[in-house]
């Protein structure tokens, strides 16, 4: 991956390719919040009428028209829209900074989290 192979491409120790769907059906195995977060996410890293919900400013139900409005100022919306974008975010990146700490803890404190590890082979 780091040599420029698309991550898609690659496949796991099971000989699994790393698609979306799969990454995030082993990810779920563990952390369940990431297949709803992915269902409320994934249409904004693939190009898609989410992209354009967001940028409507206003609509005309008589003419039937939507008017689009894309600078650096978001059109009013309310501010449940915003709570849900943080939200998810904060669900998406969870499992990351998890991953972060064991790397630490296993880095700082290797005694413990050794004598913590299941012994059975689980």
């Amino acid at each position: 991956m780091l040599d420029g192979e698309q991550v898609n491409r690659l496949k796991d120790r099971d000989g699994n390719k790393l698609s979306d769907a799969h990454l995030r059906k082993k990810l779920a195995e563990k952390h369940p919040c990431i297949s709803p977060v992915y269902e409320r996410t994934f249409n904004f890293v693939h190009l898609s009428g989410k992209h354009f919900e967001v940028s409507i400013a206003r609509t005309d139900d008589e003419t039937r028209m939507a008017y689009f409005q894309i600078s650096g100022h978001d059109p009013h919306r309310p501010d449940e829209t915003y709570f849900e974008a943080v939200d998810t975010f904060f669900e998406a990146t969870k499992p990351a900074g998890m991953l972060l700490l064991a790397f630490c803890m296993a880095r700082h404190q290797r005694e413990a989290v050794m004598a913590s590890m299941p012994t059975d082979g689980g």
